[in-house]
């Protein structure tokens, strides 16, 4: 074997590693959310969102999910500067569910 093929034997191995890892930590992070696609949640701050996304985030040992949507006023109206916010798992609270 040469150097050639040990790094790229390496370099295979550690992006197989790489994406196995990954793919457990959006197994992970799917299984724990609390909310849907549609659902209307409220941050702790008092910002709203519909969620129109998922996204996930690693903090400390274990991955959480990301709830990413357009930002709603208080009569649950769409903003008009059109903007969208993210929040964070364990940051928020249902203030409506999806009508499917």
């Amino acid at each position: 074997m040469t150097k050639e093929d040990y790094k790229a034997k390496l370099d295979a191995a550690e992006a197989e590693y790489m994406k196995t890892r990954n793919n457990i930590l959006l197994e992970y992070a799917a299984g724990i959310r609390e909310f849907g696609i549609g659902d209307i949640i409220k941050e702790e701050d008092g910002s709203i969102i519909r969620i129109e996304r998922f996204g996930t985030i690693k903090y400390g040992e274990y991955p959480t999910p990301t709830y990413t949507g357009p930002m709603l006023k208080k009569d649950l109206t769409p903003r008009k500067d059109a903007s969208t916010d993210t929040i964070h798992y364990g940051r928020a609270t249902l203030v409506k569910k999806a009508e499917i």
